[in-house]
């Protein structure tokens, strides 16, 4: 109801401007959408049968704000042929504040990366799409620019030939849940012509809804020094 969505009445919502229905910081872009709907609406660019869903906060009677999902439906009405509006509204402020969240921890896993000096990876298993970092590419002494467009084939391409045997293997055990991780220390062709050694982790993060294998993430850590050193 709208008493539990914000705490108003019916009564009170009905006699409130829409200015007091939204933050300040919404309230000139819902005045430009609703103008910019309205006149297309009438200029005939705009089907009547149209819906449009967009997320708006909005202020509670208590103080505080939530945020919304508005589907909105914009019609002309018949008898004095102005515009009106029907709509529905319901509460997302719990899947905003996951997603808030989630940027969050992202903007935190970005400068662990950053700051241990990995190259990333993300492996679409059923297309062969890739996505690197610049890490990646700087760890065999290319940039990013020099070595796109990206894709699998990219990997297989600077990986050492008797090492990709081995690796194969272990990803696949870990496709099937045989291996928890994916982890193998490889060589790479470096741009200077010689042997670079990363120390490889990844683990499947993404499985499609018949539970094949999707998205598989990682990352690279150059060993080298370690490995001429032992």
């Amino acid at each position: 109801s709208v008493q539990k969505l914000r705490g108003y009445t019916v009564e009170e919502t009905m006699l409130e401007p829409l200015d007091a229905a939204l933050t300040e910081e919404n309230r000139q872009y819902a005045r430009n959408i609703i103008k910019t709907f309205s006149n297309d609406l009438l200029a005939g660019k705009l089907h009547p049968d149209n819906y449009f869903i967009d997320e708006i906060e909005q202020p509670c009677k208590n103080g505080t704000t939530i945020w919304t999902e508005v589907v909105s439906h914009y019609y002309i009405n018949p008898k004095n042929g102005r515009v009106e509006i029907h709509g529905v509204t319901r509460d997302i402020s719990e899947r905003k504040a996951f997603e808030n969240n989630l940027i969050v921890q992202r903007q935190r896993l970005s400068g662990i990366l950053e700051g241990t000096n990995v190259g990333t990876w993300e492996w679409n298993i059923q297309t062969g799409e890739t996505i690197f970092n610049e890490r990646w590419a700087q760890i065999i002494g290319y940039t990013l620019a020099e070595i796109s467009p990206v894709s699998i084939n990219t990997w297989t391409k600077y990986a050492h030939p008797d090492d990709l045997k081995t690796s194969n293997s272990i990803i696949e055990k870990h496709l099937k849940g045989e291996l928890e991780y994916y982890e193998f220390e490889s060589r790479m062709l470096h741009k200077n012509g010689t042997w670079v050694w990363v120390l490889d982790r990844g683990k499947l993060t993404v499985r499609t809804p018949e539970g094949e294998p999707l998205i598989m993430m990682g990352t690279h850590q150059d060993i080298t020094s370690r490995k001429l050193n032992e």
